[in-house]
């Protein structure tokens, strides 16, 4: 039962275009490499190839959250049983996504959580707990990728991003929620917060991690 429902959850089953996408992206940038370093192309990727994994984990996390957060719920189950399943037609779903009557919904907690029951709570505050970890891996990421980034820039591209997410998903049948933006921001923070740490206790390996093939 576990493996089933864990199988049939949006991070599995968008995989198969996560790992396309990185194929896709690893190929280009060997090709952009080998063309622009000609004889030193050996050496360049492996004096990068921290970094170069660091990108590919990059792309793989972006790729993996636009798969499951600018697509409709439980749209790449349907996608992939669409051969087995008869009763589904992609235009007819489409058809029944509605724009969300409001731009940001649930402000702050949808209701009074402390006042109802322990799995209400339970299950609000694992919400919140995803919501941040979600985008611990962008904070994280981002100044390793990108030497520019600092705590302000990671954080209100954490902010940008999440809020543009929000936005979209009121045209896909999603809901948009303040909670969704403020938990996702913190989540780039704790990452950022994160990457600090790794650069004080490790900071050869960080280095190595920052050092691009450019």
């Amino acid at each position: 039962m576990f493996f089933e429902r864990l199988l049939s959850d949006d991070p599995v089953q968008a995989l198969p275009v996560v790992i396309a996408a990185a194929l896709v992206y690893w190929l280009i940038r060997r090709a952009r490499h080998k063309k622009k370093f000609a004889d030193g192309f050996a050496e360049v990727r492996r004096r990068s190839r921290f970094n170069e994994i660091v990108r590919m984990l990059f792309v793989c996390y972006i790729a993996e959250l636009i798969c499951c957060t600018l697509f409709p719920t439980v749209f790449w189950y349907k996608l992939w049983h669409y051969p087995f399943d008869h009763d589904f037609y992609f235009y007819t779903e489409f058809q029944r996504w509605e724009l969300a009557p409001k731009l940001l919904a649930n402000l702050w907690l949808d209701g009074q959580v402390l006042g109802q029951n322990r799995y209400v709570w339970l299950s609000t505050f694992w919400d919140f707990a995803v919501n941040i970890v979600l985008y611990v891996p962008l904070g994280f990421f981002l100044p390793l990728v990108w030497k520019r980034a600092n705590l302000w820039k990671t954080v209100l591209i954490g902010f940008g991003c999440t809020f543009l997410i929000e936005f979209l998903q009121a045209f896909i049948g999603r809901q948009g929620s303040t909670d969704d933006v403020i938990c996702n921001t913190l989540g780039a923070l704790v990452g950022y917060a994160l990457y600090l740490l790794m650069k004080k206790l490790f900071p050869k390996f960080t280095e190595k991690c920052k050092t691009a093939a450019e």
